[in-house]
């Protein structure tokens, strides 16, 4: 293993204080403790291994394999017995991603230091499977990327083989190991994608493998240097406790989308996708609200961005009082009135904010939009059921339901975002405003 690819995963292995290799016992993981012994010796070597106990006495099998294979090289072997199934009922997942969480769980826990890695055995058809199924999720650039070679204290030496270069090391150093009944059945979509996608296009092209992991690793680079610019951008506009995007609209559609990417992420938005991205674009344009995945709510008011825990407009209707009103959703309201003289003249920004205060029947709230209702575009003088009105305006409708509705005892007065309903807008001989902020 002297190719330029291992000699750069060397360079971060050398200053490791521990390395903890994830040893299941197949050819991938064999083949990688086997290569880091030779490079390194065993004493900083840390060889872990997860009975997920889904496959009984095979699986008690290839934990006894593994323990012996690591201390026949002389290396430190630790072992965690977890029942998946069982574990995957009570966290609501599937079993494949339970045990990959318990996986990188017990590994995790075996570090050092910050100086620690941890070693998996991903390879290049790995690596080719994962962008297929990528492009099946509708991926952005991220996706495209394949597996990453690093990332935080996660290092893939051997990302660049094929599994056939694996099978053909292993037998050259006559190295045994154990296969994974489960491999060859078509239960889980990786399986499904080796199975049936890969093995038809290496059909075709036999170096798919190789040339996907070309591509990835170009792609990556490219990703890192967009990544690079747009952190920069994200440094100038990151404020405390929020992103300012008033500048948005100038980017390129390329930036946008990379700049709410690393938004999401840095915010702890998971499985970030680019139906994710397209709906935080719509909420920059119609500076409104969306969810996301993970329980997160992206808020954009005034060209501030904040991403909080998940939070919907409220079912009930909630009263507003003069003064600043705080939302469930954590937005706020802020209700003012002024007397205003004959002879005085608004001010063209507020016509879009205030309201006729002699119009207004009852107390004020905020409610969901319901069955038939209807809204008088103050400039235009024209009604519209609010489903025409926002199709007429393209708000998507995964946005609708976010949107701030104000009414009084009789009718909606004002709409985020669009402004106040012409019957209680200010006139001439208005004699008193009230005008509604978003804070």
């Amino acid at each position: 293993m002297n190719d330029e690819f291992f000699s750069t995963a060397l360079s971060y292995l050398n200053k490791a204080d521990r390395i903890i290799i994830g040893l299941s016992g197949g050819a991938d993981s064999v083949c990688l403790t086997h290569i880091l012994y030779k490079a390194l010796g065993s004493e900083k070597l840390l060889c872990a291994h997860v009975n997920h106990n889904i496959r009984g006495e095979e699986a008690n099998s290839d934990a006894l394999f593994a323990e012996n294979f690591a201390k026949s090289l002389g290396i430190e072997f630790r072992l965690l017995s977890a029942d998946v199934k069982s574990l995957a009922k009570e966290r609501n997942m599937g079993e494949e991603e339970c045990g990959r969480f318990i996986r990188y769980e017990f590994f995790s826990s075996l570090i050092l230091s910050d100086k620690s890695l941890i070693a998996t055995a991903h390879n290049a058809d790995d690596n080719a499977e994962t962008l297929i199924m990528n492009l099946m999720r509708g991926c952005g650039t991220g996706g495209l990327c394949g597996i990453p070679f690093i990332r935080g204290n996660i290092i893939r030496p051997i990302l660049n083989l094929s599994r056939e270069e694996i099978e053909a090391y292993v037998k050259e150093n006559n190295l045994s190991y154990v296969t994974d009944s489960t491999n060859n059945e078509d239960i889980y979509l990786r399986n499904k994608v080796r199975h049936n996608v890969i093995k038809n296009i290496k059909d075709i092209c036999p170096e798919f493998t190789k040339n996907t992991f070309i591509a990835t690793r170009l792609l990556s680079d490219d990703k890192a240097f967009l990544d690079s610019y747009c952190i920069s951008i994200l440094n100038n506009i990151k404020k405390d406790k929020y992103f300012d995007v008033s500048d948005f609209e100038n980017y390129d559609i390329s930036l946008k989308r990379n700049l709410l990417y690393l938004i999401l992420k840095e915010s702890g938005v998971k499985e970030i996708t680019s139906f994710h991205i397209e709906k935080a674009l719509n909420a920059v344009r119609f500076n409104s609200a969306v969810s996301l995945s993970g329980g997160k709510y992206l808020n954009v008011k005034q060209n501030m961005l904040t991403v909080t825990d998940q939070r919907k407009t409220p079912n009930e209707e909630i009263s507003l009082n003069i003064g600043k009103n705080l939302l469930p959703d954590g937005r706020i309201i802020n209700i003012s009135c002024k007397n205003i003289t004959k002879n005085e003249k608004i001010h063209n920004l507020l016509f879009n904010i205030s309201l006729d205060c002699d119009k207004i029947n009852g107390c004020l709230k905020v409610s969901r939009r319901k069955e038939g209702d209807k809204f008088t575009l103050n400039k235009r003088n024209v009604t519209k059921s609010l489903k025409k009105l926002f199709n007429e305006m393209k708000i998507p409708s995964s946005l609708r339901d976010d949107i701030i509705i104000i009414r009084d005892e009789r009718d909606i007065v004002f709409i985020e975002n669009i402004g106040v309903n012409k019957p209680y807008s200010v006139g001439k001989n208005t004699e008193k405003i009230l005008s509604i902020e978003f804070l």
